[in-house]
């Protein structure tokens, strides 16, 4: 499906050669009716323990290795992961080795037992940080781009609201824990087409590992850091508006004073002369 006018693509296969016009039809299932909505959010919702063994094998095997990770959202509303792994270079595998480690893992749903693994479509790219690093930072911003996309806005309507409103009905039919009473559950997993969890995490510091950032700069520290250049700004706003009103003159005490300053030359201009 073409993301912008003028865009040539193949054929689909539904047979149709689609254009711009078709922009409704993007993350909308061939086959409605026989669409998994259930697998599909229950994929959302389990997802996420399959990340966690996956980071453990790597982890197993390069104990050096960390991660930054963003959660995608695909047009057919299933969440999609980018993962930059650092990897020591000293011993440090081929990119067909690492992603090969990475798919074999398995996981098992903490809600019903079933099998969570990766899907086909996986990649996984190679590049060193010295001389590479505005690759890294392109990659990364090109997943954020992802994750803050309105699929809904964009396909405008139509078929593709029919869709997203199947994912939704799924996702609050699901059991988003064993303890879970879909009927009666408030978890906004249940909003979330089953996701869970954080869009962007990373490896953090501690005694043993160096975290995701070298310099150590968290999540948590540009939190810190915004939080104080607000704070700086709103005091500087507040001195200069205390600056401006010390400055001028108060207006009720302005005007006191020169109704006194008028009243007595009125009286001096009436008062009898005492010889």
């Amino acid at each position: 499906m073409p993301k912008a006018a003028g865009v040539k693509v193949g054929r689909c296969r539904c047979g149709v050669v689609h254009t711009f016009a078709d922009v409704q039809l993007r993350g909308v299932p061939l086959d409605a009716a026989g669409y998994d909505y259930a697998g599909a959010v229950a994929w959302n919702r389990d997802s996420g323990v399959l990340w966690d063994n996956t980071r453990r094998r790597l982890r197993d095997h390069l104990p050096g290795v960390e991660f930054f990770v963003v959660r995608e959202w695909q047009d057919r509303g299933a969440l999609h992961l980018h993962a930059l792994v650092r990897v020591p270079r000293l011993g440090a595998p081929s990119g067909r080795e690492l992603g090969a480690l990475a798919r074999s893992a398995v996981a098992f749903s903490k809600v019903d037992g079933s099998e969570v693994v990766w899907g086909e479509q996986f990649t996984c790219d190679e590049f060193r940080a010295d001389g590479a690093g505005a690759k890294a930072i392109w990659y990364l911003s090109k997943a954020l781009n992802y994750v803050l996309k309105d699929t809904a806005r964009e396909a405008g309507g139509g078929a593709a609201w029919v869709h997203v409103a199947r994912m939704h009905q799924a996702a609050r039919a699901m059991r988003c824990s064993p303890e879970c009473e879909p009927a009666s559950c408030t978890s906004r997993t249940h909003q979330r087409f089953g996701a869970r969890g954080h869009v962007v995490s990373n490896t953090r510091k501690t005694k043993t590992r160096s975290g995701w950032s070298l310099i150590g700069l968290t999540r948590r520290a540009q939190r810190e850091a915004r939080a104080a250049w607000f704070a700086a700004k709103e005091a500087e706003r507040q001195a200069a508006a205390a600056r401006e009103a010390s400055a001028a003159p108060e207006p009720v005490a302005g005007a006191l004073a020169g109704l006194a300053a008028r009243l007595q030359l009125e009286l001096r201009a009436v008062a009898p002369v005492v010889p």
